[in-house]
């Protein structure tokens, strides 16, 4: 987790490394800061699962599906809440620091994971409808065996990548 200040200074930065997440951990985190740092306006909290108006719709953080993380911490902190999904970020973040491009499509493989991808096109985030652009894990693309197995061996992750960037291009 980072705090960031003006000109997106970090001003303070830490790790939790857990098996499991939980929503507790999450206000633990946010009580810890915002007691350092009261100053704070805006809270945004980026996530590897489908998002919609601050619900998690599915993921992978284990019992959190379907839940309102953006009410439960409305109803809890002053701040602005923000909830998005975490490769929606970074395809935002990589479109913001190479202006020389006018879009991006940023795919993110992960070792025991599925693949996601964001989309920037003119300089805006398509999410599209109920924000499911980028899921690509649903494609129905043919694999030579289980996506996550395959993410697991250089081999595999050519295989998933291969055939991914293709629906890309």
């Amino acid at each position: 987790y980072r705090l960031y200040g003006s000109k997106q200074s970090v001003r303070y930065s830490g790790m939790i490394i857990k098996q499991d997440l939980t929503y507790q951990d999450i206000e633990d985190v946010l009580d810890t800061i915002l007691a350092q740092f009261s100053e704070v306006a805006i809270i945004g909290i980026s996530v590897p699962a489908l998002t919609y108006h601050g619900k998690l719709i599915s993921g992978i953080i284990e019992g959190m599906d379907g839940f309102d993380l953006g009410r439960a911490l409305r109803l809890r902190y002053r701040q602005k809440i923000r909830i998005t999904n975490d490769v929606n970020n970074a395809a935002l973040g990589y479109y913001a620091s190479h202006q020389r491009y006018s879009s991006v499509a940023f795919l993110f493989q992960p070792i025991f994971g599925h693949a996601g991808c964001g989309i920037v096109i003119d300089g805006k985030l398509h999410q599209g409808y109920y924000h499911f652009a980028g899921e690509v894990k649903h494609l129905p693309l043919t694999f030579s065996e289980d996506p996550v197995a395959l993410s697991k061996t250089p081999e595999g992750t050519r295989e998933l990548l291969g055939k991914l960037v293709a629906t890309i291009v």
